[in-house]
């Protein structure tokens, strides 16, 4: 099990010493040309990641996940198998998607918060939350910071 608190902190440190980190990206995924990917970002076989979409570093993108035009996915974000996320959203560093969550249009999910499996989010997310179920409600929230422990 990867911790946040220590895998930001070597992000940010290795990033301070001016370290670079290849992506891999599986052969199967289809990525427009026109998609910015950062370093260190992994993606899976079925993975669609459209036109304008940013990836931040240090992402993965597993098995099955789309993100949609102009959507932004700051750095060191988990989004899981089978996740969507619609135009225009934006996920905030180091949040994490669950299994076959639903992000639509325009929505922001918040910094360091979590999406549970199979929600769909239909309204912003506040940082350092956990949000579950259809529609996504607030379950539990987090001192800012929560992830550096």
């Amino acid at each position: 099990m990867v911790i946040p608190g220590l895998l930001s902190a070597s992000f940010y440190r290795a990033a301070s010493l001016g370290l670079r980190f290849a992506s891999v990206v599986s052969p199967r995924a289809c990525i427009s040309p026109r998609a910015r990917i950062g370093q260190g970002v992994v993606i899976f076989p079925n993975v669609v990641v459209n036109t304008g979409a940013v990836i931040g570093d240090h992402v993965t993108l597993n098995v099955a996940v789309t993100v949609s035009h102009d959507t932004y996915v700051g750095n060191l974000c988990n989004i899981n198998p089978g996740a969507h996320l619609a135009g225009n959203v934006t996920v905030g560093e180091g949040s994490y998607i669950g299994m076959g969550a639903n992000v639509v249009q325009g929505i922001t999910v918040g910094s360091w918060s979590i999406i549970g499996a199979g929600a769909v989010v239909v309204e912003d997310i506040p940082p350092n939350v956990t949000a579950v179920g259809v529609p996504a409600r607030i379950i539990k929230t987090r001192q800012e910071g929560w992830y550096e422990r």
